[in-house]
């Protein structure tokens, strides 16, 4: 009986799989909880949106624009941590943007201060276009009802 030759990578690739599986099960005696480490993340975006958005409130002068954490994602090695926000007026989306530019090494200096860990990490700023998205349906919503 002549295999193909994906029959044969498809096994090939399975008993690797089975093997790693084997030695991870066999060698590692400690399990790791994902559960927990999930929970620790999330105390972390946490108290780094509370922290951003006291420092953004205190240091960085936005002048009459209204600037609001919506969402922040910290990865899993806690490295990097991205900070998606909202911006009122949306017009002046890119005046904020280049004054968080020009005040990040300020902001992460400051936040390094604050905070108790080991690493503290690097942060990068976003606009969050979910809520754009969502107002511009309200927009079209709104429109539609004044046509009927």
């Amino acid at each position: 009986m002549v295999q193909g030759k994906d029959e044969k990578r498809s096994k090939a690739v399975l008993l690797y799989s089975e093997r790693v599986l084997q030695f991870l099960t066999q060698k590692c005696a400690k399990r790791v909880d994902f559960t927990s480490m999930s929970q620790r993340i999330k105390r972390v975006n946490e108290m780094l949106k509370e922290e951003i958005s006291q420092l953004l409130l205190k240091e960085v002068d936005f002048s009459d624009t209204i600037v609001t954490i919506t969402d922040i994602d910290t990865s899993s090695d806690l490295k990097y941590t991205k900070v998606k926000i909202s911006i009122l007026p949306v017009e002046k989306t890119t005046f904020v943007l280049n004054v968080i530019k020009n005040n990040i090494y300020k902001i992460q200096k400051e936040l390094n201060k604050k905070l108790y860990m080991r690493s503290v990490p690097k942060m990068s700023f976003s606009v969050d276009q979910a809520e754009l998205k969502a107002q511009r349906i309200e927009e079209l919503l709104s429109q539609d009802k004044q046509k009927d």
